[in-house]
């Protein structure tokens, strides 16, 4: 039987989990806290004991609770927040935090992605930069009330290029990964209840501008069947052929919350969006071993819609 790990190898086990496949943990310690290599090597190796500034500077720099190590209270669950207005000022800062996470996951492991929605997910909707644009000024103006949207009305000019290039970036990451996948009716329901009331409440700036995002909504559908018939994932500007990586499940039962959950050899990650676009995520063990037999359950009461 090994002897537990200390405090300071899970600790640095956790950096490990947070940086690219191919990175260098001790270039990584090095630079994090401003000492040699040969110092990083030494704490690696347990040989020389991280002070507590040390560790907190390092909890600080990757995200992590200082409350995963040694399991100290099982009652108690660390999250960690990205939210709008809250440590997210910009709608670019949004995107770059998404991608960031998705740089994390690399699609050639042996990793499952589950995801579970009631809104459609925000991944689609920048092959679509019309479409993209609606969500967000939906988002700002009805959901968050940002003040300098109060009286604005919606045109479809209304999104950044860069935040469309992010999106894209977003896109591309998410069709690389192979998940799996439980839809409901409130999915396509979230994204065309908003237009509806957009146009009862004189929102849209133009009847032209109304009519284009129902025409973009309706490709974005044909685009969705066509990607679930095939069983994979692809951009609607560049088809391609590939191996299947969209398994597409149906449930009758609306889905509480959107969540995302990620489990491969070393760790599982649970991602809770609360809102319109903040969300919450940990690495509990317990936790996301719950989560997990719920969603694979959810799996099994659901009607396959993907290619076998």
């Amino acid at each position: 039987m090994e002897p537990p790990k200390s405090l300071q190898t899970q600790l640095l086990d956790l950096v490990r989990q947070k940086i690219p496949p191919k990175a260098s943990l001790a270039h990584e310690l090095a630079e994090t806290l401003h000492i040699s290599m040969d110092s990083a090597y030494r704490r690696i190796r347990d040989k020389t004991l991280l002070s507590l500034d040390e560790s907190v500077t390092i909890a600080k720099a990757y995200d992590i609770s200082l409350d995963n190590l040694g399991n100290v209270n099982p009652n108690v669950i660390p999250f960690h927040f990205k939210g709008l207005d809250y440590n997210l000022n910009k709608m670019e800062d949004y995107l770059k935090s998404v991608l960031k996470q998705f740089e994390l996951s690399d699609p050639f492991s042996n990793q499952r992605v589950i995801l579970a929605f009631k809104d459609l997910p925000i991944f689609h909707l920048f092959q679509f930069p019309e479409l993209a644009a609606f969500r967000l000024f939906f988002w700002k103006k009805t959901i968050y009330a940002l003040p300098d949207f109060k009286d604005a009305q919606f045109s479809v000019d209304g999104i950044s290029e860069l935040n469309l290039q992010l999106g894209e970036l977003v896109h591309l990451k998410y069709a690389d990964l192979h998940s799996v996948e439980i839809w409901c009716d409130e999915m396509i329901n979230s994204v065309i209840n908003p237009v509806w009331y957009y146009w009862e409440s004189g929102i849209f700036k133009t009847k032209e501008d109304a009519i284009l995002i129902c025409e973009k909504l309706l490709e974005l559908l044909v685009h969705l069947e066509d990607q679930v018939a095939r069983g994979r994932k692809f951009s609607i500007k560049k088809p391609r052929e590939g191996k299947p990586n969209f398994e597409v499940y149906y449930n009758e039962v609306t889905i509480a919350t959107n969540m995302i959950f990620i489990s491969n050899e070393e760790k599982e990650t649970l991602y809770l969006v609360q809102g319109a676009l903040d969300y919450l995520y940990t690495d509990n063990g317990p936790f996301c071993k719950q989560i997990k037999s719920y969603l694979e359950t959810l799996i099994q009461k659901s009607t396959r819609m993907s290619m076998e």
